[in-house]
């Protein structure tokens, strides 16, 4: 998997996330289960979104961004937003773009 791959997907979650819910960026707490109190995990995913960038910024950072960005697809999975063949052609740069993600969440 190429670096640029991981940012062009990153980028495409980051954009689907401005379409249903614009909120800024907030690491929840390592300690706690998960709420979904005001886009908790909206924020988180934005916040990991943030992490990977700078992760990539050093060659041995990459396996922790690596580790994000598999956390960040599984939570698109379990939230049936992406197929596992819409993720796989995102490890691998070639992307569908957000729209049809878009019409798949509209109370996420």
């Amino acid at each position: 998997m190429k670096i640029e791959h991981i940012l062009k997907a990153v980028d495409e979650y980051e954009a689907f996330l401005d379409k249903i819910m614009p909120l800024g960026p907030e690491m929840y707490p390592t300690n706690k289960f998960l709420m979904d109190l005001e886009g908790t995990k909206q924020k988180h995913i934005r916040w990991m979104i943030q992490q990977i960038r700078t992760l990539l910024e050093e060659e041995e950072n990459i396996p922790q961004a690596l580790a994000y960005f598999y956390f960040i697809q599984g939570i698109m999975w379990r939230e049936g937003l992406y197929t596992i063949d819409d993720l796989t052609r995102h490890r691998v740069g070639i992307s569908e773009g957000i729209n049809a993600a878009c019409e798949k969440a509209p109370n996420w």
